[in-house]
């Protein structure tokens, strides 16, 4: 049996986390979806995997289906009627590597302050 291999994305909300993220992240599958269709929806897997701090969150997806993850997530303006702007800022193998990324950009910010 062939192991499916993923893809992580480190992924910036304009606005602030709402403090439901199970409805945060209910509210952007359907949007996902909206955007791909219901084929490429499912061969995708997406799957929030982390809320690491601030406006940010991993998104799981599977291989073959990133790129499109991030065509959609750049076609999203509204989520649950507010406005929404989502920015892949990285992607990544693993979410370690992902959370390194994330720790050096904002220690970077802090010391450019």
């Amino acid at each position: 049996m062939i192991r499916e291999k993923h893809r992580y994305l480190l992924v910036e909300y304009n606005s602030e986390m709402p403090q439901d993220k199970a409805a945060f992240s209910k509210a952007l599958h359907r949007e996902i979806m909206s955007c791909f269709g219901q084929l490429h929806y499912f061969k995708g897997s997406f799957r929030i995997m982390e809320f690491p701090g601030g406006n940010f969150f991993i998104i799981r997806s599977s291989l073959n289906e990133y790129e499109n993850l991030i065509r959609a997530l750049a076609l999203i303006k509204k989520l649950e009627g507010n406005d929404a702007a989502f920015y892949t800022l990285r992607s990544s193998g693993t979410i370690k590597a992902l959370k390194q990324y994330l720790d050096k950009m904002q220690n970077d910010a802090e010391s450019a302050e």
